[in-house]
């Protein structure tokens, strides 16, 4: 039976607050080249609503992007994206960029968005998987059993 798992809340909530403070930013930057000064409630106020734009998008996100864990492999489903990997193809667990990643010689990319498909492509995202996106600790969760023990 798949098994599903999706976006942590701490990547949901990082994604969010980084979208909040460059939008904090941009807003006092914008509102001093605009008005020469900062009007604090003008801030506040437009912040609020950016707020509410940022985390309806993180958890948009977080509500669309679903890892499924098969017998014969994993799926990960994305807006306007859907990576399939098969164990078979499993290179192992890799650190990238500092990050841990489950690496496949390769991944079938299928979207209807042809540039969703040259991004993923070009980051590398058809042949890995960020592990701490879905996994607090990936060595006791299901997925450690399914990683062939010759990667």
């Amino acid at each position: 039976m798949p098994q599903r798992y999706r976006l942590r809340w701490a990547v949901t909530l990082t994604r969010f607050l980084v979208s909040l403070v460059v939008s904090l930013g941009l807003i006092l930057l914008i509102e001093f080249l605009r008005a020469g000064s900062v009007r604090t409630e003008r801030v506040i106020s437009i912040l609020v609503v950016f707020g509410m734009m940022c985390f309806l998008f993180a958890y948009y996100q977080r509500r669309v992007t679903v890892l499924t864990l098969t017998a014969d492999g994993l799926e990960v489903a994305m807006p306007e994206v859907v990576v399939t990997f098969r164990w078979s193809d499993c290179s192992g667990v890799a650190t990238i960029s500092g990050r841990e990643c489950l690496t496949f010689t390769t991944g079938a990319v299928a979207t209807n968005v042809d540039r969703a498909g040259k991004h993923m492509r070009r980051q590398g995202l058809d042949r890995r998987i960020i592990l701490r996106h879905y996994f607090a600790d990936w060595r006791t969760s299901p997925l450690a059993q399914h990683i062939p023990t010759s990667a």
